[in-house]
């Protein structure tokens, strides 16, 4: 099934609410009343179009198969996942992380992103399956793999962001939709 660009933008604006929404309730705070700021961009220039991505972030993401078919993912700052890790496990912002830290943002990954696929399934009336999130502490080297599919360089991207609290929880939420 083929989307047009303003579907995929209105799938990752209500997902990244979706996900805000799951994060908020997690990490007990509140999300942001306002609609998320969406773009799009080639999976080549995604490095450059979003800003404090290379600063040691981390990035979460699963493939999704059933009534819409790509991968999603959250992408998130240093400053993000140093608060998350705070909240979630009491680890020292500017400790590595270590196996928990991991185990807790893979779980924040699923959780998010089961709450993307769920909403992603209601707006096509059918089922969204997220496979096991998988987490990877280097954005750069994610794309220089080509984990984030499809492989072109010039396949798009689309970016959902949105912030909880007094805007210090930036979320971002990538959707690469197949077909």
């Amino acid at each position: 099934m083929s989307y047009s660009e303003e579907r995929c933008l209105e799938f990752a604006s209500i997902g990244a609410h979706q996900a805000a929404m799951a994060l908020a309730k997690m990490c007990g705070s509140a999300p942001r009343e306002e609609p998320p700021r969406c773009w799009w961009v080639e999976v080549s220039g995604l490095m450059e179009s979003v800003e404090d991505i290379q600063d040691g972030g981390a990035v979460i993401f699963v493939d999704l198969t059933g009534a819409v078919t790509g991968q999603a993912g959250l992408l998130l700052s240093r400053a993000v996942v140093d608060e998350i890790l705070l909240r979630l496990v009491g680890s020292d912002p500017l400790a590595a992380i270590d196996e928990r830290g991991r185990s807790a943002l893979s779980e924040t990954g699923n959780i998010a992103l089961s709450a993307v696929a769920s909403a992603l399934g209601e707006l096509q009336a059918g089922i969204v399956m997220p496979t096991v999130p998988r987490l990877c502490l280097d954005v750069s080297q994610l794309l220089e793999r080509g984990q984030l599919r499809p492989p072109s360089s010039t396949a798009r991207v689309y970016v959902a962001e949105t912030t909880l609290e007094d805007h210090r929880l930036k979320l971002r939420l990538l959707l690469i939709p197949i077909g």
